[in-house]
């Protein structure tokens, strides 16, 4: 109905769009419904394809077609019957030559004799556009639903797929190393047959190599293979006799877990794997890196160590002594392991025996977990076997920069005068500010060397950060303390588990006194050591001292900036004695020195008596003379502190002698700026430009250096 109504009002709009008067100005009546034949109405999809296809021609294919066009629009309406009878959609039926069986929407062909109608504009539904632009709309976004749906679901196959590679890898790394090993093997053996087999001159060559080092290696893989699948096989077989460990049988071992709490033990205990060795197997050789700690529950094993002086290189038990026999229940590889050394002795199997392995790694990680108390007793159960068998040897002490250049007997006697220390993570050895009282020498582990600049004396405007320093085996700390007279000059802190060599300082003392020139050239060493881990000193300190005023060339103070050197002076040190020449300026990035002012003579000059004008005048500032009655006024010093230079008041006043000694009261680091290399970048700038354009900055620091 709603589409019968709809034809109405756009056939009415299409009548009223005609022009009302024919061409002769006659009017008519408005048009009504396009006529056919004899008066047959004419519906609009007729007049629409009669404007292509036009009837008249007699042309069978142009009214076949008309016929099936007709058919189908007929047979495509929505709703077919037709309420008030009078034909399809208001327009009135007729007997006429009609396509569509029915009438409703068939076309009605016009005569050929009669004129064509006026064309029609035909009518487009808008719902049906709407409609079908809703479904566009609709079918596009479900495509681009389905679009982010595969590609998510391709994401998480790509993730599974991936984690499921890595978790193969983890599971399966042990045998690919070993198919690795083996393909890397059989690689070279193609390899080599390829290239110098087919060679005359390389046949032997390459026979020689196949026989004497790929087939030896080819059988011990074999055998390593072969052995590993036994040893599970024996495991296997006797899991029946070998119970897992229980707290109580872990503390009959041994002192070792003597005092461990129930809760580690027992998380010990979980951790241990089953290993069964039969009579004549070699548990580990001396001189094998150590990677497992063993727990024999049953059988007897034999130690044997190979004399020091030998030398055959074999590593068997007929190469060695023998020392000690264990029978179970007892521990062993356990200091190995814990101080990460090579395995002491080799351990030779008896009997058959049932022991429980664990890792390195395990194993240290156990004793990160114990009580502070009861892992310092632990390191010293292992601190005796050090003094029994890992001893520092003479060779080790002389490459250190304290005992360089030492004769190997007064080593050997040091070496008797050393104490183990077993030192557990973070613990710090040494702290800042304290008195030394022993060198260390590290054996095993590494410590970090930390200097906090903050704690240090002195105004925080110039302050700078040390960088911190890493030592690991074969190097020392703790020297300066001992053969200075000064504090701790940084806190040492272990990175982990750390094996030291420990000296007392009385000792240490003792030797060097014994040759008082070995003992300046340490001290001096150490200085050069010390001077080297300098933070260069800021560009603005050096900027803002009074040297150089304002306006004093940018470009030419970057070249004496370069010119700085590093220098370590140790505490109650004379840096610069009195009426000595001044060569140098100090900047002091660290520490404090003091000098004294002297008093105002009639000999002295006038620039001299300015000089120590100036320097009373430092010195009352920094220390107000009190006027008391009955308090005694001490003399006047000059303390300089970080950010100060040195000798810089000197220099402006022209004088060419230092007028009173610089004295250290603790360590002082500083850079020194050597005049004498100054004076040449001065010259060349007053030589090469002219007159007009010389800076009288430049002028005037020449002339006051050159006085």
């Amino acid at each position: 109905r709603k589409k019968k109504r709809t034809r109405q009002r756009a056939a009415a709009a299409a009548a009223a769009a005609v022009p009302a008067t024919k061409p002769g100005g006659n009017e008519e009546e408005p048009p009504g419904p396009p006529q056919g034949q004899a008066g047959e109405a004419v519906s609009p999809s007729s007049v629409q394809l009669g404007t292509f296809l036009d009837p008249g021609d007699g042309s069978d294919a142009a009214r076949a077609f008309l016929q099936s066009a007709g058919s189908e629009e007929d047979s495509s309406d929505d709703e077919g019957d037709d309420d008030d009878g009078d034909g399809e959609d208001g327009y009135p039926s007729s007997p006429g030559t009609t396509m569509g069986g029915r009438g409703h929407g068939g076309l009605v062909l016009p005569s050929p004799a009669q004129p064509q109608p006026e064309p029609f504009l035909p009518f487009i539904t808008p719902f049906r556009r709407v409609n079908e632009q809703l479904a566009m709309v609709k079918d596009r976004r479900t495509r681009a639903n389905n679009k982010k749906i595969e590609a998510l679901r391709s994401k998480i196959e790509e993730e599974d797929q991936r984690w499921t590679i890595r978790m193969h890898v983890l599971k399966y790394k042990p045998r690919m190393e070993a198919h690795a090993q083996l393909c890397a093997m059989w690689l070279t053996i193609v390899q080599l047959i390829i290239h110098d087999f087919f060679e005359e001159p390389g046949r032997k060559r390459i026979k020689d190599l196949i026989r004497d080092f790929l087939l030896p290696l080819w059988r011990r893989h074999r055998m390593r293979a072969c052995r590993k699948w036994a040893r599970k096989f024996l495991v296997a077989v006797n899991r029946s006799r070998m119970p897992q460990p229980t707290t109580s049988a872990l503390r009959a071992t041994g002192p070792l877990f003597a005092s461990w709490p129930e809760a580690n033990l027992a998380s010990f205990a979980r951790k241990l794997k089953p290993v069964v060795f039969l009579p004549g197997e070699y548990i580990c050789h001396q001189g094998d890196e150590s990677y497992t700690f063993y727990l024999m529950t049953e059988g007897t094993v034999e130690i044997y160590v190979r004399p020091p002086n030998t030398t055959s290189k074999g590593r068997g038990k007929t190469n060695g002594v023998k020392v000690a026999v264990l029978t179970a229940p007892r521990y062993f590889g356990e200091y190995g392991v814990f101080a990460d050394e090579p395995r002491a002795a080799t351990i030779y199997c008896q009997k058959k025996i049932y022991c429980w392995a664990l890792t390195k790694e395990a194993f240290q990680w156990e004793l990160r977990k114990l009580p502070q108390e009861i892992f310092e007793e632990i390191c010293i159960f292992f601190e005796a076997n050090m003094v029994e068998i890992y001893r520092v040897r003479p060779a080790q002490l002389a490459s250190t920069p304290v005992f360089y250049n030492w004769d190997m007997e007064r080593l050997q006697a040091l070496c008797n005068h050393l104490e183990p220390v077993v030192m557990r993570e973070n613990f710090y050895a040494v702290k800042q500010g304290e008195l030394g009282d022993a060198l260390y020498f590290v054996s095993k582990g590494r410590v970090e060397v930390v200097v906090n600049s903050a704690s240090k004396p002195g105004p925080t405007t110039y302050l700078l950060e040390y960088p911190s320093q890493v030592l690991g085996p074969g190097q020392q700390f703790g020297a300066r303390a001992c053969l200075f007279v000064e504090p701790q000059w940084a806190s040492v802190r272990t990175l982990g588990t750390v094996q030291a060599w420990k000296l007392s300082r009385k000792v240490l003392m003792d030797y060097m006194l014994l040759q008082p020139s070995f003992f300046l050239e340490v001290k001096q060493k150490l200085n050069k050591l010390s001077a080297e881990l300098l933070p260069k000193v800021l560009y603005a300190q050096v900027e803002s001292c009074k040297l150089f005023p304002p306006g004093f060339p940018k470009s030419l103070l970057q070249k004496i900036y370069a010119c700085l050197q590093p220098v370590v002076v140790e505490s109650n040190a004379v840096l610069v004695p009195a009426q000595s020449e001044v060569k140098s300026v100090y900047f002091v990035i660290q520490g404090i020195a003091e000098a004294g002012v002297p008093a105002i003579t009639a000999r002295m000059s006038a620039s001299d008596k300015a000089l120590v004008a100036a320097l009373a005048a430092v010195a009352e500032s920094q220390n107000p003379v009190c006027n008391t009655p009955g308090v005694e006024i001490i003399r006047r010093k000059v303390s300089y502190y970080r950010g100060d230079c040195i000798g810089a008041t000197e220099v402006v006043h022209g004088a060419r002698y230092w007028p009173s000694e610089v004295r250290t009261t603790c360590r002082l680091d500083c850079w020194a700026l050597s005049l004498d290399g100054v004076v040449p970048l001065l010259e060349r700038v007053a030589n090469h430009r002219m007159p007009q354009q010389i800076n009288p900055q430049v002028l005037w620091l020449l002339e006051r250096i050159r006085r």
